[in-house]
């Protein structure tokens, strides 16, 4: 059977109904003799019975410890798993900063290098804007001219 609490070094004496029940079961129901039986078979009576109701209790006693052990043993195991789980979360949320910390750098970096694009965009288009305007005003020079020039060679040419 299965103890039904803890049991310590003084509990060694057993309650009266379990004396007798360990009694009645050693001697196969018998009981121990009364005062009017014979001395000493009902002594050797009584004897056998103490003794199985201490290698009960003994048995007892076992079977308490071995399950306590067994739930030593669990909570160990428990609490190695438990470190072993904080363990791997804390090396987890490190390696979680450390890759938030480097998107966040390479982020950063990504926005300067678009800053930069943008604005080596903006002087390349104003630099073609007074190429393009350059070349118009020059454009507009040289026609100017020749059609000056065409003015005066229409003017020398004889009638």
């Amino acid at each position: 059977g299965s103890a039904s609490g803890p049991v310590s070094a003084s509990d060694g004496a057993l309650p009266a109904s379990a004396a007798s029940a360990a009694c009645r079961s050693a001697t196969g129901g018998a009981g121990v003799s009364g005062p009017g039986g014979s001395g000493s078979v009902g002594r050797a009576q009584r004897s056998v019975a103490r003794d199985a109701a201490e290698r009960s209790l003994l048995e007892s006693v076992r079977k308490l410890r071995a399950v306590q052990a067994g739930h030593a043993v669990s909570a160990q195991h428990a609490a190695e798993e438990r470190r072993t789980l904080e363990t791997l979360l804390k090396e987890t949320r490190e390696a979680a900063a450390q890759q938030a910390a480097f998107m966040q750098m390479e982020l950063k970096q990504e926005r300067a290098r678009r800053v930069a694009a943008e604005a080596e965009l903006q002087k390349l288009q104003k630099a073609n804007e007074l190429h393009v305007a350059t070349a118009e005003q020059r454009l507009q020079t040289q026609a100017a001219t020749a059609k000056r020039e065409t003015s005066v060679l229409e003017t020398q040419l004889p009638e």
